[in-house]
């Protein structure tokens, strides 16, 4: 569906924009609970519940002005590392298991 694609913020590609858990759309209410600086090292906890092995990795936009979208452009260019020195963007899954992962990432 959508030749593999999903939204910005994970909702169904299809839907009109703003989607979902987009700025302006329904549980897109703006608020902003955390900053970050570009290097800060954060913490990040994944859940894998169902592992079909492969990868993830994250990307974060700044928001330059309120209400802005976020574009696929603008999360490419800001990939985060993760932060153990690999120098690598991708967390990948190499056994299937189902457990957290406690992962950081610099920007």
């Amino acid at each position: 569906v959508n030749g593999g694609k999903c939204g910005e913020c994970g909702d169904p590609y299809q839907d009109p924009r703003p989607r979902q858990n987009e700025v302006k759309g329904l549980y897109g209410n703006g608020i902003i609970f955390k900053e970050f600086k570009v290097g800060e090292v954060i913490d990040v906890v994944v859940t894998i519940v169902a592992n079909h092995r492969g990868w993830f990795e994250f990307r974060l936009c700044p928001m330059s002005s309120p209400g802005e979208l976020v574009t696929q452009d603008c999360l490419n260019k800001h990939q985060l590392f993760i932060a153990d020195g690999v120098n690598s963007t991708r967390y990948n899954l190499t056994k299937p298991t189902q457990k957290n992962f406690d992962t950081f990432g610099k920007g």
